[in-house]
């Protein structure tokens, strides 16, 4: 499954939507009095307690201890829609699923929460999507589709290869994704995940692979993804896996 999402996982996001709900967690407040008047002590929580683990289940149906409980990881998703792409989350027209994958072979479990609407008469849908490591609360991927009649009625507007990259290099740079763009090497567009209203770059950055696509009719971007690739030796181990799963 991780092979398939890290090259193609645009087309996951779209067949997968698991129903499950969250809360988000609050910080604690310890109240003092001094004299006539009360201090307030604020604990500020972290996505990580030192030496506190959760349960979690992956795709295999195994057991697995994780960093990140899925209440924060849902936290954190919303914070990241709302930092990458400057949306708030529409929980209340959306439906929600959230799952964990990985921990298994050389693959460190990801929380993936995914929020979606779809309108077919309308041809409507809202996609808010977010995978985060779930030991150390990193955005892996990130992604707001909202194609209503706002959206639609926007013209495709005709962008050469170098504006696109400029939209691209200057979102991974100002989002704090990357620090430097020098080492931001272009790879390819990829056609098999562009459309007629968006166009999907492909990088590599050190040892990371860097996906973007960028919107033509509002020339913004809608998605992102960077990971570290396979070594040739952590294939092995992984195709190995799979082969001990059949």
């Amino acid at each position: 499954m991780k092979k398939q999402w890290k090259k193609g996982i645009c087309a996951v996001v779209m067949g997968t939507m698991l129903l499950s709900g969250c809360s988000s967690s609050q910080a604690m407040q310890n109240q003092a009095p001094i004299e006539k008047t009360v201090e307030k002590k604020v604990v500020k929580t972290t996505a990580i307690e030192e030496e506190k683990t959760y349960s979690a289940m992956n795709q295999y149906e195994e057991v697995i201890q994780v960093k990140v409980s899925k209440e924060k990881a849902k936290e954190l998703a919303k914070e990241a829609i709302n930092k990458y792409f400057q949306t708030e989350v529409d929980e209340k027209n959306t439906e929600l699923g959230i799952h964990i994958s990985g921990g298994y072979s050389v693959y460190e479990p990801e929380w993936y929460a995914v929020w979606f609407y779809m309108n077919k008469e309308k041809k409507e849908k809202k996609i808010y999507e977010v995978a985060i490591n779930a030991n150390t609360a990193e955005v892996i991927t990130s992604q707001c589709q909202i194609e209503d009649a706002t959206m639609k009625a926007k013209k495709i507007q005709k962008l050469s290869l170098e504006e696109k990259k400029k939209i691209a290099m200057n979102f991974l740079k100002s989002k704090q994704i990357i620090e430097d763009v020098a080492k931001l090497k272009f790879v390819k567009v990829h056609k098999g995940y562009s459309t007629k209203t968006s166009t999907h770059l492909e990088f590599t950055y050190d040892q990371y692979d860097v996906n973007v696509k960028v919107d033509l009719r509002d020339k913004k971007v809608k998605f992102f993804y960077k990971s570290k690739d396979l070594t040739q030796e952590e294939r092995k181990q992984l195709d190995a896996f799979y082969k001990s799963k059949e």
